[in-house]
């Protein structure tokens, strides 16, 4: 960065300094080019003239004004030349010439006064003028030439003084006075001069700080992904990058929900994707991309929102290396559980034993969640989103076979799905959690994983219309709700016997009569009533070993929705002699969402060559051959108290 603005302030210099004709003229003085005593010119040893004469006057109006180009397409030479000027130069427009151009073509250095080497400004352009003196100073009139008389571009009255010794040598040395007239520069010279030239070294200067900086880029974003939007009238091709300054105050690229940086959502090719590069795409002037990927909300920036997107490629006519930025300030919606404690819930799934019950999916990787809820928080410093349109992206990978068992079958690797819906005259008020209740187009299938939400907000902030606010959240993966009964077990003294077996009688037998002195049978769950997100589900019937799957939710993966169970204990064994109580459980079983999507490493040891990307699964603990991920899980009570057994197969 020090570097970059060093070579700006170089190059300004160095077009500041074409505004002095000796610069342009190639009539340097000493400490310029000069490595040795000039012999022929002993003046040249003190400098430039015009230039001393700028630094003891410098005059405000000569630095209020400015005038700039009027390049058409330019390029970063044509600030100095563009190529126009040569000896036949008709005057196309000064405004279209580069300072370099300008300052050569119509005005003189001291050692460069109508000479061959520079065409212009010619002598038979010019005319005698008299400036008269103030009064009281008898004969100290002065004669200057004019360019006035046909110089096809800058008209100076003041080009060049003529000497007072022109009259004497016409008086005194006639057999010489048709030489070229005795002419130098003055201070009236230089104050004509610099009125002309500062104004536009000041504007050339100005232009070319904006040609520098006029990369001007913007975001928008819909459901389908996030835009390039080129607002500018020349073209943009190249790569694009996204970046954020993170809390240590280091600059680093926004990656998409993969942590790769930032790719075409359309076509990403395999450059992108595994060597881990930007988009590369071309943006039309007052055009916008193809869709991009949605990105994650980085969670460590150190402003929250604001991003820097950059530009490396061709912009207009600079056809390698050119380098574009903007500031991108983005309002931040933050996305949360519902009351529900859940984002969604689906009883329809294919685990029930009746194919021909209304719940039965048979193509858990088409059909799955309908409807998505989630609490949005205006988190932005700008104000009220008030009326705007919404848009939600369920963004996923799809899984290719069974995914509710160990290990889960593979996903659709690179390939990602998105599920759009939206809503209109939306209004999240700042710092306030506002429900939001989507109907998806098409389901979110039970098989999906790597799952993420965005929400795109598009429509007015604070004072400010059409504004785009972001808000994206990583929520679990299809999480099965599951209840277990696993009371054809029971764990005596550390080990795990067959509920009313021989061995769990003669375990729990502690006088020797043959007969347990404690329940060791088997029981089944009737009437289980399982309550999450607002709903109660019914199970009327779970034999002992069996596992019901009332349901499946999307939530946090911590520690979310919150499971109530009840129920009644009933005996299958004739041999129990024993009463039984209800199951009661209310808000003491926390679901805990699964994880399954590719995560981005880049350090070792986790990765043995970095960067890597590793496939996180949940386990499924297999019970009697049936794969379990979590939820109520009921057993017999152990004996004595504090004996472990696992109960998984």
């Amino acid at each position: 960065m020090i570097n970059c603005f060093q070579a700006i302030g170089q190059v300004v210099h160095l077009l500041q300094d074409m505004a002095v004709p000796a610069h342009v003229r190639n009539d340097f003085s000493q400490g310029h080019t000069m490595v040795r005593i000039e012999k022929e010119w002993p003046s040249k040893w003190f400098g430039n003239g015009f230039e001393f004469y700028v630094k003891r006057n410098n005059r405000a109006p000569w630095f209020e004004s400015a005038i700039k180009e009027n390049f058409t397409d330019p390029f970063l030479t044509q600030f100095w030349d563009t190529d126009q000027l040569n000896a036949s130069y008709n005057g196309i427009g000064m405004d279209t010439l580069g300072l370099a151009e300008y300052t050569n073509f119509n005005f003189l250095s001291e050692y460069t006064m109508f000479t061959q080497n520079f065409p212009f400004p010619k002598a038979e352009h010019c005319e005698v003028i008299l400036d008269y003196v103030p009064e009281g100073i008898p004969d100290l009139d002065r004669q200057y030439l004019s360019s006035t008389n046909g110089h096809p571009g800058e008209q100076i009255n003041h080009l060049a003084v003529i000497s007072y010794l022109e009259s004497f040598r016409k008086e005194y040395f006639p057999n010489v006075s048709s030489r070229q007239l005795p002419v130098f520069l003055d201070e009236t010279c230089y104050a004509d001069y610099a009125a002309k030239l500062i104004p536009r070294a000041v504007g050339y200067s100005a232009s070319l700080l904006d040609y520098f900086f006029r990369g001007n880029m913007k975001l928008a974003a819909d459901g389908e992904g996030c835009y390039i939007v080129n607002p500018m009238d020349e073209d943009i091709q190249g790569r694009f990058e996204l970046y954020y300054d993170n809390v240590n105050d280091e600059r680093v690229p926004v990656n998409n929900v993969d942590s790769y940086p930032w790719q075409d959502a359309v076509n990403p090719t395999e450059e992108d994707i595994f060597n881990m590069t930007a988009a590369y795409m071309s943006v039309a002037a007052g055009g916008q991309s193809n869709p991009l990927e949605l990105f994650a909300i980085p969670q460590d920036a150190k402003v929250p929102g604001e991003f820097m997107l950059v530009m490396k490629g061709r912009m207009g006519q600079e056809t390698i290396n050119a380098v574009a930025a903007s500031k991108i300030t983005i309002p931040l919606i933050e996305l949360s559980l519902p009351t529900e404690k859940v984002y969604a819930i689906t009883d329809r799934h294919p685990y029930y034993a009746d194919t021909s019950d209304p719940r039965y999916v048979n193509d858990p990787a088409h059909l799955g969640f309908n409807k998505i809820v989630i609490n949005a928080k205006n988190i932005s410093q700008a104000g009220n989103m008030t009326g705007g349109s919404v848009a939600l992206q369920v963004k996923y990978r799809l899984g290719q076979s069974n995914q509710f068992t160990y290990p889960p079958g593979a996903t659709s690797n690179d390939t990602f799905y998105r599920i759009v819906a939206g809503k209109e005259g939306v209004s999240l008020p700042s710092g306030v959690s506002t429900r939001l209740e989507f109907n998806l187009p098409t389901e979110l299938p039970l098989w999906a994983t790597d799952v993420h939400l965005f929400l795109i907000y598009n429509g007015t902030v604070g004072d400010k219309s059409n504004a785009l606010c972001l808000g994206y959240k990583d929520i679990s993966e299809p999480t099965p709700v599951d209840i277990t009964n696993r009371m054809d077990k029971i764990c005596l003294y550390n080990k795990l016997y067959d509920a009313g077996s021989a061995g769990a009688i003669e375990a729990g037998d502690t006088d020797g009569d043959g007969v347990a002195d404690r329940d060791v049978y088997a029981h089944a769950l009737r009437d289980l009533a399982l309550r999450i997100g607002g709903t109660t589900y019914t199970t009327p019937y779970l034999d002992a070993g069996a596992t019901a799957r009332p349901v499946l939710a999307l939530c946090d993966y911590a520690r979310s929705g919150v499971i109530d169970v009840s129920g009644r204990v009933t005996k299958v064994q004739d041999a129990d002699p024993f009463s039984h109580s209800n199951i009661n459980y209310y808000s003491s079983i926390y679901l805990t969402g699964i994880k399954n999507q590719m995560v981005y490493y880049n350090s070792f040891p986790t990765c043995s060559t970095s960067p890597c990307w590793i496939r996180h699964v949940p386990w499924f603990k297999p019970y009697n051959g049936f794969y379990s991920w979590g939820g109520f899980i009921s057993i017999n009570t152990p004996y004595p108290s504090g004996s472990v057994c696992s109960y998984t197969d």
